[in-house]
């Protein structure tokens, strides 16, 4: 098998009981979620930021920007066409000149930032997905997160000669997310039991390490050292840590790292399309009709409910730039919140 596979009863630890509905707010930590803005947009589903501007990947309705230098009021400064680009991720490039695109017919795309104009276009085997950008050696990757064509490492150093490093093909599996984070890249999979690590070692190469079995269909996936979580979509979220954060990325691990499963929160009435770590020991869920939830993992193996905010459409991608999370919902555009201190009766 190319993967080894690690079932829950191997991730050393027992299955932590589930959360309940019920919001529980203590005193001390009364942390909850505030609406600051919206701009109502179609098939809004990713999100890249640069300073006071926004870029919103709508699918089939194209590439907007966004004015946010006043976050109560976000405005659409313009859009290019589906019939030009139809991206599904969009990306800052690290000296904040480009935009690098997941397009759904052209793969991965180089974008000007100031004109939105197109400067290259890499063709990927699948569906280019998701995009986590990563250097090494002083030169520039991406990792793409391919339906159908696995993962695949970019070598953007030259963002308008983007070219394939190397790739891992994962057969009939629909890759959907990819994260890098030191020596490791993690790949939300779209299938049951869909989360995969590899190890990135120098040169950038994936070399499979596991394949996590967890319930639902991983779809998306964040991380926070030691940590990582994985929305299963209708199996919930799940929080769990490794050792193999350690390795350094000239390092290649030869041996299936350490895993501990801490909580599997399961008992959401709908779908989890994301999941991202926030300041203080929060996490925020993208729980797609339910809007977005706001957890305290101050203890990872139980996480605590604080806020739950819905949004108009279908919450189905967050991003967190301080001071603001940033909420992508199909069909109703993009909100954005912040965390605030709610609150106790005593202050009212």
């Amino acid at each position: 098998m190319f993967l080894l596979i690690a079932a829950l009863l191997l991730l050393s630890c027992t299955r932590p009981p589930e959360s309940e509905k019920t919001i529980a707010l203590p005193d001390d930590d009364p942390a909850a979620l505030e609406a600051v803005g919206q701009l109502r947009l179609t098939r809004a589903r990713a999100i890249a930021l640069s300073g006071r501007r926004g870029f919103v990947a709508r699918n089939f309705d194209g590439l907007s920007e966004i004015d946010l230098s006043t976050p109560c009021a976000p405005r659409l400064i313009r859009t290019i066409a589906p019939t030009v680009m139809q991206p599904l991720d969009v990306v800052e490039s690290w000296d904040g000149r480009y935009l690098f695109l997941a397009d759904r017919f052209r793969g991965f795309v180089t974008v000007r930032f100031d004109t939105l104009t197109t400067c290259a276009a890499l063709a990927l085997d699948g569906i280019a997905t998701k995009i986590s950008l990563f250097a090494r050696n002083q030169k520039h990757f991406a990792a793409v997160a391919c339906g159908g064509g696995g993962l695949q490492i970019v070598d953007v150093s030259d963002p308008l000669s983007p070219k394939v490093a190397s790739s891992f093909v994962l057969g009939t599996d629909y890759a959907t997310d990819a994260a890098v984070a030191g020596s490791l890249v993690f790949l939300a999979n779209n299938d049951e039991g869909g989360l995969e690590m590899f190890s990135l070692p120098e040169p950038p190469v994936p070399k499979p390490l596991v394949r996590i079995s967890l319930p639902g269909y991983c779809v998306a996936v964040d991380v926070a050292a030691p940590l990582f979580s994985a929305a299963l979509r209708n199996g919930g979220f799940a929080i769990l840590r490794t050792t193999a954060f350690r390795a350094a990325p000239s390092e290649t691990i030869v041996t299936t790292p350490s895993i501990e499963l801490l909580s599997l929160v399961s008992k959401f009435p709908d779908y989890v399309q994301d999941v991202c770590f926030l300041p203080n020991d929060h996490i925020a869920v993208a729980n797609n009709e339910n809007g977005v939830q706001l957890y305290d993992i101050s203890d990872p193996a139980l996480p605590r409910l604080k806020d739950s905010q819905r949004v108009d459409g279908e919450a189905v991608a967050l991003r967190w730039q301080e001071p603001y999370l940033y909420v992508c919902a199909w069909d109703g555009g993009l909100v954005i919140m912040r965390l605030v201190r709610r609150q106790t009766p005593q202050e009212d």
